[in-house]
């Protein structure tokens, strides 16, 4: 229990004195372990810390759910020798540069698959940021017990973060794994959600007793693991020799993942969830990592990290041409103007979106941010009014070299992808004209319609990287739609991932919606 606390506190310290800040930060939040496997009507605890670095005392702090997952929830603070003190569910005080030790439990209501749970840690003063992976709980649940796996990541500096001195270095850390739970066959193995291009890991099962591994370094590893039984592994990182990893904890995450037979393939260019529901994972743990990038001024390319907690994309086409969109059917995101960019900070006029919707109170505002180039863009967006604010960073992904300079027109039929079913085809042709017909997703109530699609794609590297437009017949669904998006090539397709933007607010249609292009 005592290592489970201290590397807790450790990875919060490391959140809290590695990343690069915008402003300051006075309460941060982490747990451990990160995920549980939990059985109806059964508690499920982790423990948790929550730090004050401010100079002055927090009040009537707590914890509570996010959102609204199928658990009822309670916290209860603990002392050095992890033990219940107090009452549960009770607001407390953190004096200043103090740290706060919890107990967290979650007792499912139904069973339900594999959920990254979010938690709100909140005093009068201040809220602790959403940090997926850090603190937020991956919990399954089901009705039947099933494999409960808790790991522990241990990097050679111990202090959570994985550092690689050079591009193209290979470095490992090593991890042990119980499973409290029932016996079952696992597959082990290594991700990086918003890093897939930027470092290459592998696994091994490694001799408890000299570490050496007991099988071959693979992309994943399985075991049949015992109730009760310890195991330990190995993970090798390979950091990409034309790309660096950022100092940002919350997105420069190694992950160590135990799931369910067999584990599933990831896609990387869509921005849903860390990890797939299916099949359940029972068990992961992760690490920072930090490397070291190749410089230069070039800013333009895909950045794949957070938006207000949740996973999502930035595409930087330019410095009047910054789109970041978070995944799922509800669409948050910015679609920012003409910016100015001052020696690694930004600024522009910025248009938020909520829900889709270009929306009274996100609407018209400002976006800053700092950047480096080809490795990271942090920053936030404020609407005119003051509120509310969207916090997003992201990491460089160096396929932005492979789709960037892309000079080719996207000749051909493409199939128009939203929420994984298509909704409309376009033709393009060796001048770039687009030609076709789509179905429009329908918003406020409005019945879809189906519309006639022209255009042309964008100029100088036609698509590829660049902006493409879609205008669509004013007398149907009008105005005009911008497509902002990349080439990603998947097994023999091609595939052209990106967000639609409307060029003016009107009812009817989505205002911002993430769209595949896929050629047929």
């Amino acid at each position: 229990m005592f290592v489970l606390r201290f590397v807790a506190f450790a990875c919060l310290t490391t959140t809290l004195f590695s990343s690069p800040v915008l402003a300051q930060v006075v309460l941060r939040s982490s747990v451990l372990p990160n995920s549980r496997a939990a059985t109806v009507n059964q508690a499920t605890t982790v423990f948790a810390t929550m730090l004050n670095s401010g100079d002055s005392e927090l009040a009537n702090c707590s914890v509570s759910l996010a959102g609204s997952d199928p658990y009822t929830f309670s916290y209860q603070r603990t002392d050095a020798a992890n033990a219940p003190v107090g009452t549960a569910d009770t607001p407390f005080s953190i004096p200043a540069n103090t740290a706060q030790s919890l107990l967290l439990a979650f007792t499912p209501s139904q069973a339900a698959p594999g959920t990254e749970v979010q938690l709100t840690y909140r005093c009068d003063e201040a809220t602790a940021s959403i940090i997926p992976g850090v603190n937020t709980v991956f919990l399954t649940a089901s009705d039947t017990a099933t494999p409960d796996i808790i790991p522990i990541l241990a990097t050679p500096s111990s202090d959570g973060v994985l550092r690689f001195d050079t591009q193209g270095q290979v470095r490992a850390m090593s991890a042990a794994a119980i499973n409290i739970g029932e016996a079952a066959d696992i597959d082990v193995s290594a991700q990086a959600p918003f890093l897939p291009n930027n470092v290459s890991l592998q696994v091994c099962e490694t001799n408890p007793v000299n570490g050496t591994c007991l099988t071959a370094r693979a992309s994943s590893v399985r075991v049949n693991f015992a109730r009760n039984q310890t195991r330990t592994f190995a993970v090798f990182a390979d950091a990409a020799d034309n790309a660096g990893i950022p100092n940002l904890p919350a997105v420069s995450r190694l992950y160590l993942v135990f799931n369910g037979v067999p584990a599933p393939e990831r896609d990387v260019d869509t921005a849903s969830a860390l990890f797939p529901a299916t099949p359940p994972v029972y068990g992961a743990t992760s690490s920072a990592a930090i490397a070291p990038g190749p410089g230069g001024d070039e800013v333009l390319g895909i950045y794949r990290g957070i938006l207000n907690g949740e996973p999502g994309v930035l595409l930087v086409h330019g410095f009047n041409q910054v789109i970041m969109g978070g995944g799922g059917t509800l669409i948050d995101g910015i679609s920012s103007g003409v910016g100015f960019p001052n020696a690694g900070s930004y600024s522009a006029t910025t248009t938020g979106i909520g829900d889709s919707e270009y929306l009274p109170r996100v609407g018209i505002g400002s976006t800053s941010a700092t950047y480096q180039s080809r490795s990271f863009f942090r920053g936030s967006y404020r609407h005119i009014s003051g509120s509310p604010i969207y916090d997003f960073q992201a990491a460089w992904d160096p396929e932005s070299l492979n789709v960037f300079y892309a000079d080719d027109t996207p000749v051909g039929s493409w199939s128009i992808m939203y929420e994984s079913a298509s909704i409309g085809t376009v033709t393009v042709d060796a001048g770039g004209n687009i030609d076709g017909a789509i179905t429009w997703p329908a918003a406020d109530g409005a019945a879809a319609e189906q519309c006639d699609v022209a255009g042309i794609t964008g100029g100088g590297g036609r698509a590829g990287f660049n902006l493409g437009t879609f205008i669509v017949n004013a007398d149907g669904c009008g105005p005009s739609f911008y497509f902002h998006g990349y080439y990603a090539d998947r097994g023999n397709q091609r595939v052209m991932a990106g967000y639609a933007v409307k060029q003016a607010s009107r009812s009817g249609t989505l205002d911002m919606f993430p769209v595949e292009l896929i050629r047929q």
